[in-house]
């Protein structure tokens, strides 16, 4: 039996702050507890700095909302003095084994790249502190860069969070008519495109939008996973402004594929839909939508959205 799989726009939010993702985390075929490992390699940082990695793996693809690392147990002490002075890190994942590699940090206002954040190891005081990954990480590897020079680092590490359940691993939509930059996108993020990541539309927050303005445009959005699923509906929630209008006039295609370069790409082709004023405070009509998909199969989801109203999108999960 296939996947069914739904995407939800303005969806409910995802509880990641209780215990319902927030479990250890298998890495390596190990057992889910923290255990052992030893840098087998090494990476240049900004093509100066060799510096030890650490790469681990997940099972499959897995949302991780926190991380533990301490140094091992050592009554050394020249060793842990040694320990004291490379108790640093930054974190890199990637969603496939042959993808690129994502630095996890923070994205600046219009910045085209993440900014790195480093991290640091949990001392005595606080070995069993979890650092909280907010927003969550969707990846299926992850590496970690000693901040040293070409030294080997053994850690303790234990990763927790839950296995992905929509498989999503990318979207991928135009930039050229976004009010609002998406500053928890892990893509990139150019003048007219905004591909190769996840960000707003899938951080389980639904009081945070992207809105795109009034424009003849059609909207148009790629959602990619990382394997082939079985849909049966897609289900989505449209906030459109009806500042100078009593009702909002959509019309929506959608589209199923193995790859992206099939020419008919629709799947199921929709008529236009003319959605009422029930007036929210801030002069919006939010509406949800279920649209059925007859058991289509496919790794890609295209969503095209014609209105001549400004929208927003909140989640897709």
């Amino acid at each position: 039996m296939g996947f069914i799989t739904r995407l939800l726009f303005f969806s409910l939010p995802l509880l990641v702050q209780g215990n319902i993702c927030n479990e250890p985390v298998r890495l390596n075929s190990r057992q889910q507890k923290s255990s052992l490992y030893c840098s087998s390699c090494s990476i240049h940082i900004g093509g100066q700095t060799s510096s030890p990695i650490i790469q681990l793996e997940m099972s499959s693809l897995t949302q991780l909302t926190g991380i533990n690392v301490q140094y091992p147990n050592n009554d050394d002490e020249e060793d842990n003095e040694k320990n004291s002075k490379k108790g640093s890190y930054f974190l890199e994942y990637r969603r496939t084994q042959d993808g690129p590699w994502r630095a996890y940090g923070q994205r600046r206002q219009r910045k085209i790249f993440i900014e790195r954040r480093r991290l640091f190891f949990n001392d005595n005081d606080n070995s069993n502190r979890t650092r909280t990954f907010l927003p969550s990480i969707i990846a299926r590897q992850v590496r970690l860069i000693f901040l040293t020079a070409s030294i080997s680092t053994c850690a303790r590490i234990q990763l927790f969070g839950c296995q992905s359940q929509s498989g999503l691993i990318s979207t991928r939509f135009s930039h050229k008519s976004i009010l609002n930059s998406d500053v928890k996108y892990d893509g990139l993020i150019t003048n007219t495109t905004v591909r190769g990541g996840i960000g707003t539309l899938n951080d389980g927050d639904t009081y945070q939008f992207l809105r795109w303005s009034p424009s003849p445009e059609p909207i148009l959005l790629l959602f990619a996973f990382d394997s082939i699923r079985e849909f049966h509906s897609i289900n989505l929630d449209l906030k459109c402004s009806v500042l100078f209008s009593s009702s909002c006039a959509v019309k929506i295609n959608v589209g199923i594929l193995d790859i992206v370069s099939s020419n008919n790409i629709w799947t199921n082709r929709f008529q236009s839909l003319e959605i009422e004023n029930s007036q929210q405070v801030d002069n919006t009509t939010i509406t949800h939508l279920i649209l059925a998909v007859a058991k289509t199969k496919g790794q890609f989801v295209i969503i095209q959205v014609n209105t001549k109203e400004g929208l927003a999108l909140s989640e897709v999960t």
